[in-house]
């Protein structure tokens, strides 16, 4: 037996009780048994509509007349409520069971009692989180149709007892008893996409049959994404059951594979639509669906307001975050809670700290360089002037790294230098930086070999070879150089170019700085530059190759720069003064080349570059390093440091970036006071992904947050308190989250604030 408590659309439905019986035929004694057994629990309505097969209402209605002890139990319910009696047949119609015609009530059945109770048979299974099980933040389920999504449907989950099957088996009757009569053939087909819902197309197939005996009814499963690659489903009529869809794009590919002769689709549970639909649109769509999830979720569905938004087709993952792939229930006993990384120096080696301690030294990086897209940034770069001044020109004894490379790796005789075209737009700082080392290239190799030839040509002219470069380059030796590159993409399509003009030949690739993705982005690139088909020697060198995540897709430049602008313009209507280090740090950044050490963060409240004490265990030194214009310096040393501990470079758990199924890793609070330096506090806050700074999840952490800034905004204007407008900052771009409980009490003791500070705190929603 099967309650189901409605408010439906129309006066039988409106404040009543379903009491399903599906096939079951129970007396009225154990009906009255059930009755008392939810009513203990449950507020009573005034009508009782009790559904039944023909058979069993039929028995229920005679045994009311001649039965006393069965009217016994009817007068019980009839003081609580009043009851009605339905029954329904294998054709779908539903019928008021009353001896008298008269009495009887004309019922639209489909209409003003199974919408409505399959409305709220899955409403309530939703509320409790059984129908959409949410990822937890930080994570995405991965699709068949290879994509992604926040949530996850699972239609199976409503089929948890006979009565909900054949109440879900029932609702779909009527459009199944229609398609069975428009077919000529014996034969009915039901395809569904899993055998997780066949109990679902069984139950129909058993109900029609007992209208409809002589027709054969074959239930198939087409294996959703996985059979539409295939050429296993058989074209033709279809009567086809869908259990989840977000887009529809199952039923598109089914209709390529079946044809549009006789085929009827049927979704479960559809997602709301994403874009606006016509009234006509909308009515088909509600049409071909039992149930339609809202895209705003409450409840467990939403991890109690954590993942409210119900998110699909995302085609890529976001920066920091997991997508995994879940068969069957296995992720229901997964309830990991999220746990907080105490980062360690140990990921990054001695190598890469040295490394690193001389980027700082040199004063070399950049941060938020844009590109000449206008739309983007290279989150970091370096000045490239002084990358070729620092490996291309020799020092006192007459020596630099880029005459050892040559020496030791060009191949001898005639060569072609090959350098990508200017990036940077012109009239920029470092224009003219990539040809600038391709001359000096040139101007070594001249030196080494003073009878060869040594032409020096652009990217472009690689593209549009000229006859007289063709013949030249297919008998010379190739040199391609770039100061700077990320992924190495540059250096690919240069190789894709050459092999046109030159399928053999030996080549050095030459870089002075490489800030890939991630090590396996730079193993990827060394492979495939030094693989080679002939017996020629493919090299590949670089003076600097540092990992340091994907910044560019996380950190979003432009919202920062509206963000400031804001504050500017508001501090100008204010009369409130603003640093003249964050006027000159938004027109620098707005210039679009980069933004130099003292420039990186966020001036301090009283103006001040963030500094560093010497001491930092992520540089590795003779002399100690410090001062307050090494901020772009320390941005790129935290970066390569957290995507270390992100890559399992340190094998203790606990100081390990990497998430475990279904666990939530986060960066803990405590690393803010280990690493207390205002420009490190900075660095992490910007080279973290925000999944490793979502508190939101970790109500023990989120605290823990709390507490650290409201102690910086305690002291804001002392040097301790130096980081707090990158703190802000975070907070207003929803790069740092807190739990929802933490957040008023921040931004209440922050909109209190004095000068240009409090006008930003005005940005933390």
């Amino acid at each position: 037996m099967l309650f189901i408590p409605f408010s439906g659309p129309t006066a039988l439905t409106r404040d009543a009780l379903l009491l399903f019986l599906g096939t079951d035929s129970p007396t009225w004694q154990e009906i009255r048994e059930k009755f008392k057994e939810w009513a203990d629990s449950n507020v009573i309505t005034p009508e009782l509509l009790i559904l039944a097969t023909v058979e069993t209402a039929r028995s229920l209605r005679e045994a009311s007349e001649s039965d006393a002890e069965s009217r016994s139990s009817i007068e019980v319910i009839s003081r609580l409520c009043r009851v009605r009696l339905f029954s329904f047949d294998g054709n779908g119609y539903i019928c008021h069971v009353e001896k008298k015609t008269e009495d009887r009530m004309a019922v639209d059945g489909a209409k003003e009692m199974l919408l409505p109770a399959v409305k709220s048979l899955i409403t309530s299974e939703l509320e409790t989180g059984k129908v959409v099980a949410a990822a937890p933040p930080g994570f995405y389920f991965s699709k068949l149709s290879n994509r992604h999504s926040s949530h996850f449907i699972r239609a199976e989950s409503l089929l948890s007892g006979t009565e909900s099957i054949e109440l879900l088996a029932l609702r779909l009757l009527e459009p199944f008893r229609a398609y069975c009569d428009g077919l000529d053939d014996r034969k009915v087909r039901i395809l569904i996409d899993s055998m997780s819902i066949w109990p679902l197309a069984q139950a129909l197939a058993t109900m029609r049959r007992g209208k409809d005996p002589k027709r054969r009814y074959i239930v198939e499963s087409f294996r959703s994404y996985d059979g539409l690659s295939e050429d296993s489903i058989e074209s033709g009529p279809a009567f086809t059951i869908i259990s989840a869809s977000t887009s529809g794009g199952l039923e598109r590919g089914l209709l390529d594979k079946l044809g549009s002769n006789h085929v009827t689709f049927h979704t479960v549970l559809g997602l709301e639509p994403n874009a606006a639909m016509s009234s006509e649109q909308a009515a088909l769509y509600q049409s071909k669906c039992l149930f339609i999830i809202p895209r705003k979720l409450f409840g467990s569905s939403a991890l109690e307001g954590l993942r409210e938004r119900f998110e699909t087709d995302i085609t890529e993952v976001p920066p920091g975050c997991e997508s995994v792939q879940i068969i069957g229930e296995r992720f229901l006993s997964q309830n990991f809670r999220p746990k907080g990384a105490r980062l360690a120096h140990g990921a990054l080696d001695d190598g890469r700290k040295s490394q690193l301690a001389q980027i700082a030294q040199g004063r070399i990086a950049l941060a938020a360089r844009r590109r000449p897209d206008d739309k983007s940034y290279w989150s970091l770069s370096f000045d490239l002037a002084s990358l070729v001044d620092r490996y291309c020109v020799d020092d006192e004894n007459g020596e630099c790294l880029l005459r050892s490379w040559l020496t030791n790796y060009a191949a001898a005789g005639n060569a072609v230098v090959v350098y990508p075209v200017d990036t940077l737009e012109g009239g920029r700082p470092d224009e003219g930086e990539p040809k600038r080392m391709a001359e000096r290239i040139q101007e070594l190799l001249q030196w080494a070999s003073p009878a060869a030839i040594v032409q020096v040509v652009s990217s472009y002219d690689l593209d549009h070879p000229c006859g007289e470069l063709t013949a030249f380059i297919r008998n010379a030796g190739v040199v391609i150089a770039a100061p700077i590159v990320g992924n190495g993409f540059i250096f690919k399509q240069i190789s894709a170019a050459l092999r046109v003009i030159q399928p053999k030949g030996p080549r050095l690739y030459l870089s002075l700085a490489i800030l890939p993705e991630s090590q396996e982005r730079l193993h990827e690139l060394r492979a495939d530059l030094q693989s080679n088909a002939d017996d020629s020697a493919y090299h590949f060198k670089c003076a600097i190759a540092l990992p340091t995540g994907k910044l560019d897709q996380d950190i979003d430049w432009y919202q920062e720069s509206r963000i400031l602008a804001d504050v500017v313009d508001a501090c100008a209507d204010e009369g409130i003064e603003v640093p003249p280090r964050l006027e000159e740090r938004l027109a620098r950044f707005r210039a679009g080349n980069g933004l130099p050490g003292e420039l990186a963060f966020l001036p301090s409240y009283r103006g001040n570059a963030l500094a560093m004490s010497p001491g930092f265990l992520l540089w590795k030194s003779k002399t100690a390093i410090a001062g307050n214009d090494l901020g772009a310096g320390v941005l790129m040393s935290v970066a390569a440091f957290l995507e270390a501990c992100r890559t399992g470079a340190t094998k203790n758990s606990e100081t390990s970036l990497v998430s475990g199924l279904f666990q939530q890793t986060l960066i803990a609070p405590a690393n803010f006071t280990r690493f207390n330096d205002p420009a490190i506090q900075a660095a992490l806050l910007r080279a973290a992904y925000k999944p490793e700074l979502n508190f939101a999840a970790s109500l023990d952490m989120s605290s823990d947050m709390q507490r650290l800034i409201l102690r910086l905004i305690r002291l804001h204007d002392a040097p301790a308190g130096e980081a707090l407008p990158e703190f802000m900052l975070a907070l207003a771009m929803n790069r740092l989250t807190l739990h929802r409980e933490h957040i008023p009490e921040v931004r209440r003791q922050a909109l209190e604030l004095p000068g240009w500070i409090g006008m930003l705190a005005k940005e933390i929603s």
